[in-house]
């Protein structure tokens, strides 16, 4: 009998993208999404709630998502769930579930605008808002074929 373990995320990209490499020289990106999930409570009230996926990609997916992805846009990403753990220098157990990336789609968001660096983070100071200068970076806007698809 063969087991099943899939995951299922789309939504949006909620912190700064950071692709690393290990000493063996792997690319790995780590990074969280968010969903949300509105109901109505049994006393007639709307309600929110959000869950957190900790998503981790390798090799070439992580580079590419690294290179067209950024905090705020969505994403769909499939994979298989892992939980770690690992053991406090206070002696208390930790633990990490994560969704281990085996595929993702770029989701359209419709803005077509390519002239702006989408990936120009934006730093909060103490009363205003700055936005970093903006690099020209050629994003593609139309439907990506397999053919396209580098690995």
């Amino acid at each position: 009998m063969k087991w099943l373990n899939k995951a299922q995320v789309m939504w949006t990209i909620w912190q700064d993208l950071e692709l690393k490499t290990t000493k063996s020289w792997k690319s790995v990106l780590s990074f969280s999404m968010a969903t949300n999930e509105k109901y109505t409570d049994s006393e007639g009230n709307v309600q929110e709630t959000t869950d957190w996926h900790n998503i981790v990609a390798w090799w070439k997916p992580a580079e590419i998502i690294a290179e067209y992805m950024w905090k705020g846009y969505p994403l769909y990403v499939e994979g298989k769930m892992r939980t770690r753990s690992w053991e406090k220098e206070d002696g208390s157990m930790w633990y990490k579930t994560e969704v281990i990336l085996r595929d993702f789609v770029f989701i359209p968001t419709g803005s077509g605008n390519s002239e702006e660096d989408p990936k120009a983070s934006t730093t909060k100071t103490s009363k205003t808002t700055k936005k970093a200068p903006a690099k020209k970076r050629n994003i593609p806007q139309d439907e990506i074929s397999v053919e396209d698809i580098p690995f």
